[in-house]
C-alpha cells in the first residue's frame, strides 16, 4: 500500500518525522528547535505537508504576511521548500505536493504563490525548472545572484524588500543571521562559537526570532545567512575549512597555529567541507595573516577547491607568511599536508 500525505498539526507534530537531512535516533536539538518553531507558526496558517515516511518528501509554505522572509506583497503564499529525495523521486510526489499548494492557494482566495530562486540553481533551493512548469516566473532579483519567482493568479506581483535586495550590512566582521527554522543552525553555530572564541576572531550571531526581524533582514535568507566584510556570502554553512595563522605565531616561534572551521555546506555535495572563497583566493580574516594562496587537491574524487578531513593538499605559502622550517615554507614553496577534522 502506498504511503499517504500528512499535514502537521498541533496534535500530531510531536510524533512526526520532520523530513530533515539530519539523521539521529536520539532527539536532535536542531530538529526539536524546528519543531517548537513550527508549533508557533501553525496557527498563522503555516503548512507543513509530508509523505508518511521517514524521508525527505514534503512541502512547506505560509501566508506571505506571516512568512519569515523579507518579501513584500499582498495576499500571496510563500513557498519555503518543496523537497523530494532518494527513492521517492520520479514517483509523482513532487507534482502532488505542488498541485496541493496551488489548489490551497486558490481555495484561500490568494493572489498567487512566490518562492526564492537564483540565477543559477542552488542545491539548497527548490527546483526552479520544476516550478516554472507550473507558471512560476522571475519577478524580482538581487545584485548577488538570487531571484524571486511567482505564480500570479491576478497579475499582482510580490517583491524583495530594499534591504534584502541590497545584501549589505555595516559590520565588517563575520556576522550570521539565523533562526530555528533550520535544524542545522545549532551545530554550525556551536562550532563557530568554539573556534572563533579560542582564536579571538571577531564574530556576531544575530537571532531572527520574530516576524519583524525576519521582514527586516538585510538579505534573502531568514534561517542561516552569512555576512563577511559587510557583504552577503550566500547561504553556505560557513566557515568552510578556513585556514589562517594567528599573529601570536610571530611571538611563539616558528610553528603555525591553524584556525580550522569545519562546517557542513550545502553547495559542495561531494565532500564534507569546502575552501572559503575561490580555490586560488588568499584566505583573509580581520587580524589574521593570509596563509595559503593556493589549494590543489590531488585526492581522487575530490571536486576542485574542496577538501575533506583526509584529503591531501598542495599548500603554497603566501609571501610574508611566517616560515615553518620543517616544511621549508619559503614564499612560493609547496608542501604536501593533511588536515584533520
Amino acid at each position: 500500500m502506498e504511503p499517504g500525505f500528512i499535514d502537521l498539526t498541533a496534535e500530531n507534530i510531536a510524533d512526526q518525522h520532520l523530513c530533515c537531512i539530519i539523521r539521529s535516533k536520539k532527539p536532535h536539538p536542531g530538529v526539536e528547535a524546528k519543531r517548537r518553531w513550527l508549533v508557533d507558526r501553525l496557527p498563522e496558517g503555516h503548512v507543513f505537508r509530508k509523505l508518511d515516511v521517514k524521508e525527505k518528501v514534503f512541502i512547506e509554505y505560509a501566508p506571505l504576511e506571516t512568512a519569515w522572509v523579507p518579501v513584500e506583497g499582498d495576499n500571496y503564499l510563500y513557498l519555503y521548500c518543496l523537497w523530494v529525495a532518494g527513492a521517492y523521486k520520479d514517483k509523482g510526489y513532487g507534482r502532488a505536493l505542488m498541485e496541493h499548494c496551488l489548489a490551497d492557494a486558490r481555495d484561500r482566495g490568494k493572489s498567487g504563490i512566490c518562492m526564492l530562486g537564483a540565477e543559477k540553481q542552488k542545491a539548497w533551493l527548490s527546483d526552479q525548472s520544476f516550478a516554472r512548469k507550473y507558471g512560476f516566473e522571475t519577478v524580482d532579483e538581487t545584485g548577488y545572484g538570487y531571484t524571486l519567482l511567482a505564480r500570479s493568479f491576478d497579475g499582482t506581483l510580490p517583491r524583495f524588500t530594499d534591504q534584502a535586495r541590497a545584501g549589505t550590512i555595516e559590520d565588517k566582521a563575520l556576522t550570521i543571521y539565523y533562526s530555528d527554522q533550520c535544524p542545522y543552525a545549532v551545530n554550525s553555530l556551536e562550532i563557530i562559537r568554539q573556534v572563533c572564541g579560542e582564536a579571538g576572531a571577531p564574530y556576531s550571531l544575530v537571532p531572527v526570532d520574530t516576524l519583524e526581524k525576519a521582514k527586516a533582514l538585510p538579505c534573502v535568507f531568514n534561517n542561516y545567512a552569512v555576512f563577511y566584510g559587510g557583504a552577503f556570502h550566500h547561504q553556505q554553512k560557513v566557515v568552510h575549512r578556513y585556514a589562517a595563522a594567528r599573529p601570536s605565531s610571530y611571538q611563539e616561534g616558528p610553528h603555525l597555529d591553524f584556525l580550522l572551521l569545519s562546517v557542513v555546506t550545502h553547495e559542495q555535495k561531494n565532500c564534507s567541507t569546502a575552501v572559503w572563497g575561490n580555490a586560488v583566493e588568499p584566505c583573509r580574516w580581520p587580524g589574521f595573516l593570509p596563509l595559503f594562496t593556493e589549494f590543489s587537491p590531488f585526492g581522487k574524487g575530490t571536486p576542485p577547491g574542496c577538501i575533506t578531513g583526509s584529503t591531501p593538499l598542495t599548500c603554497r605559502w603566501a609571501s610574508g607568511a611566517p616560515a615553518d622550517p620543517a616544511a621549508s615554507a619559503a614564499p612560493g614553496a609547496s608542501r604536501r599536508c593533511r588536515f584533520r577534522r
